[in-house]
């Protein structure tokens, strides 16, 4: 089949696939990649780096003279993030590391790429099996489902928070998990939990803060610093309110002095394991109280 050459003056460029490729320098690396994918990816991200302009056109300048320079990340970091933008081929998704999907989800959010965001949640969801660690990053990332099911492994589980786990999700959480582990010893189906879960004001408060739509959330440290970590603005409080929860546990079990049926015995019982918690948590209170007067 012979070619035939059409005059320039005939040409015109596809409005879907003539693409320009952008120059992006991060840790003094330069990366050349299509523009347009990351244009429909993320209209803020495509808005905050000047992406819809023609001042990167090809041929205009040297690389290094039109690259936009990306702070706060790595080369490794922003290659990953690359490799989930441009797939070499459609399995590829597959082949990300738990940590690789937690690089994609921590740009995906930071730049509001919303499809790459949703993919990273469905490829990590299976993969946070340890309660700490799902209610923490859950909070980070705004993925209120994770927190939640974190919590809910904390209520059904029996033994004690530990110390060290109680100060990673705050001391209020933590007393305010075992006030819903006490609540739902008769039943503790999925639905009583999560119902007992939003009839607590402290959990209920994080977890609607958690479902915000994207557009209206604040950044991402200045949400996590002025919202879901209140306990390091608040640590003076701490002793206090586990105080006042230990006070109203004791007094409820010198109300139950003399029960003798099995449903008050048992109550004792759930009362005598509260009470022994809270003194645990009280006593760690008063530790990190004295560590900062000695400050």
């Amino acid at each position: 089949m012979a070619l035939v050459e059409l005059p320039s003056t005939t040409r015109q460029k596809d409005d879907e696939f003539y693409w320009d490729n952008v120059c992006f320098c991060v840790e003094d690396r330069l990366f050349k990649v299509p523009r347009y994918h990351l244009i429909i990816g993320s209209e803020q991200f495509a808005q905050n780096y000047n992406l819809c302009s023609e001042s990167q056109s090809i041929g205009e300048a040297t690389d290094s003279d039109n690259a936009v320079v990306l702070e706060g990340i790595t080369a490794v970091e922003f290659r990953t993030f690359l490799r989930v933008c441009f797939p070499r081929h459609q399995t590829s998704t597959t082949s990300f590391t738990k940590l690789e999907w937690l690089t994609i989800l921590r740009l995906a959010t930071l730049w509001h790429f919303i499809d790459f965001r949703a993919l990273a949640i469905r490829h990590l969801g299976g993969q946070l099996t340890d309660p700490i660690e799902s209610i923490n990053l859950g909070r980070e990332f705004y993925v209120p489902e994770w927190v939640e099911r974190g919590y809910t492994t904390l209520v059904t589980n029996e033994g004690l928070i530990s110390n060290e786990d109680s100060e990673k999700i705050g001391y209020k959480t933590a007393v305010n998990l075992y006030i819903v582990r006490q609540s739902t010893t008769s039943s503790r189906t999925p639905d009583d939990i999560k119902r007992q879960l939003l009839n607590t004001p402290v959990l209920a408060e994080e977890l609607r803060f958690l479902e915000q739509p994207e557009v209206e959330r604040p950044g991402l440290s200045e949400g996590a610093q002025s919202t879901l970590k209140k306990d390091a603005d608040h640590a003076n409080s701490r002793g206090a309110e586990v105080q006042e929860e230990l006070r109203k546990a004791q007094e409820q079990l010198a109300s139950k002095r003399n029960v003798k049926s099995l449903t008050g015995l048992a109550q004792v019982v759930n009362l005598l394991v509260k009470i022994n918690n809270l003194k645990v948590l009280h006593e760690e209170c008063g530790k990190e109280e004295d560590q900062r007067s000695r400050r």
